[in-house]
């Protein structure tokens, strides 16, 4: 089945399901997450030619691909999905869903996607973006740059924590913009950084500082962002479901086109169990993220066609809950 079949399909669920949207936009904005994994593949050097993988030694390691994925908040599918060479940025795909998003749509990133170039692209189309500060941007949270930057008009307080400030293109651009491309932004973006300090039960106390575009404090307060990026570990939820409910971390396939083939009908499996919970939920009254994914699974192996949706199973509402790692069992030395 040719690539481009597959990847109608994938889009076909997303426009059956997405009807949904407008009662859970973020302050009228239609909400988008992007975030990108990897899989491993079998040991063939045609995978290793096209994907490449991890630096090891020679006939060590398995080839892997990178995968970059657009999730709608409104319904949990994906959107799209671009699938890359192991070792290639996330970044430069990411400027390649734009044109699936429309003017005012919103997208959340950890801080890989929160460069100017990227920020300065989303602007100039109309679209809002909230991410983690990018290491490379200048104007900062520590008090001695905040007043020379107020000095120089550059930073204007907004509240505790809370700021808009002008930011000057970086003299070096990202290498997948070209000079002329990196040129043609502008010289300056007036953006908004808000810090906030993660104190929960069982997370490291850090500081965490955002960067947005969305600068009006009465439409969008401070708390409110800082929930909403908290939001973005569903992401992490939902490549648990692929790579550990569905198996999905590593693939079969021996080519480059068998791979890819596979690594989609993965996800078209995954937004074909979003839609079951999408409706389920609907049903139940709850919140699509409370309907347990692998009892919707297991309902759908043992389903006959034209069954109705059972009352699927709804895992407790457990905010802040976090995962302990486990400690491995210690090889003990076996007595003779």
């Amino acid at each position: 089945m040719p690539l481009a079949v597959l990847e109608a399909l994938l889009e076909t669920l997303w426009q059956q399901a997405k009807g949904d949207a407008d009662t859970t936009r973020f302050h009228g904005h239609r909400l988008f997450y992007t975030d990108g994994s990897s899989a491993s593949m079998p040991d063939t050097p045609e995978l290793w030619r096209h994907f490449g993988g991890p630096k090891t030694k020679p006939g060590c390691g398995f080839p892997m691909l990178k995968f970059l994925l657009l999730f709608d908040s409104a319904t949990g599918m994906i959107r799209h999905v671009l699938i890359q060479p192991y070792r290639t940025h996330d970044l430069p795909g990411c400027r390649r869903f734009h044109p699936l998003l429309e003017p005012g749509d919103l997208l959340v990133g950890d801080r890989a996607f929160g460069s100017y170039a990227h920020l300065a692209a989303l602007v100039a189309q109309g679209l809002q973006g909230l991410f983690r500060l990018h290491q490379r941007l200048q104007v900062r949270f520590d008090a001695l740059d905040i007043r020379s930057a107020q000095r120089l008009g550059r930073v204007r307080r907004l509240g505790t924590n809370d700021q808009l400030a002008r930011y000057a293109k970086p003299a070096q651009g990202p290498t997948s913009l070209s000079s002329a491309e990196y040129a043609a932004l502008p010289a300056t973006l007036l953006l908004r950084e808000i810090r906030y300090r993660l104190e929960a039960p069982g997370f490291r106390t850090q500081a965490v500082t955002l960067i947005t575009t969305l600068t009006d404090t009465q439409l969008y307060p401070a708390p409110e962002l800082a929930a909403l990026y908290g939001r973005r570990w569903q992401i992490e939820v939902y490549f648990r479901h692929l790579k550990t409910t569905l198996k999905m971390a590593v693939l079969k396939g021996k080519s480059p086109e068998m791979v890819q083939r596979e690594l989609l009908a993965y996800l078209l499996v995954f937004n074909l169990v979003q839609l079951v919970i999408h409706e389920a939920a609907r049903r139940q009254g709850v919140a699509p993220e409370r309907i347990s994914f692998i009892d919707t699974v297991r309902w759908l192996l043992t389903a006959a066609p034209g069954d109705d949706i059972p009352e699927l199973l709804v895992v407790p509402h457990r905010p802040g809950r976090y995962q302990p790692r486990v400690r491995k069992r210690r090889r003990c030395a076996i007595s003779a």
